[in-house]
């Protein structure tokens, strides 16, 4: 029997899955984004594991009250597994240098990126962008044991955390998403799209 509930909505209700990965580097100017470069695509996604980050309000308290400074940079971190992070991110992001034919490791330090994704839905999908990220270094999820006839394959983890920054337009956002059927979806990742606060989709 249909349920009259779910018939009635007509907004997604569930969500799951990870596809359509995607980073894209960013240029900053005294400390406000000023350009996206192209969305570069990555396939083997496999898992992104969202907690809550930082949400500490930063401000000092005195005379019974607040006096200096305001919230502190919500954060969210996400634990972002592959089948293999390709060379181009290894270079563009962690900073990896070309030696001989191989990698060797930079300094350690993250380049800030964009981070896009899909996941799926009842309705079709919902695609999302942290806008201002950064990256661990990279842990290969791998123990090294005889071969018996059963393959045990080689992910790879990195810690990916998003913070709220000031965006081309002087809005401050940290993520955006939009749901199948939204103005902006088709075309999702071809640019880094960010809303001019008329836009559909949904931000903070």
């Amino acid at each position: 029997m249909p349920d009259p509930i779910t018939e009635q909505v007509t907004e997604q209700i569930a969500e799951w899955g990870i596809h359509k990965l995607a980073f894209a580097t960013i240029t900053k100017t005294n400390g406000v984004i000023t350009a996206f470069a192209t969305p570069v695509m990555h396939p083997g996604a496999i898992s992104l594991n969202i907690t809550p980050g930082n949400n500490t309000d930063n401000a000092l308290s005195a005379d019974d009250g607040r006096y200096y400074g305001g919230a502190g940079a919500k954060t969210k971190t996400g634990e972002l597994n592959v089948a293999r992070f390709l060379n181009w991110f290894r270079e563009n992001v962690l900073g990896e240098v070309a030696e001989g034919e191989g990698l060797g490791e930079g300094d350690g330090s993250s380049a800030e990126f964009a981070m896009l994704w899909e996941t799926n839905s009842d309705q079709g999908g919902t695609r999302n962008v942290w806008y201002c990220c950064t990256a661990s270094d990279i842990t290969k999820n791998f123990a090294t044991t005889t071969f018996d006839g059963t393959v045990t394959y080689a992910t790879e983890t990195s810690t990916i955390t998003s913070s709220i920054a000031e965006l081309p337009n002087g809005n401050k956002r940290r993520k955006w998403s939009c749901e199948k059927g939204s103005a902006n979806y088709d075309d999702f990742f071809e640019a880094v799209f960010y809303p001019t606060g008329t836009s559909g989709g949904n931000g903070n």
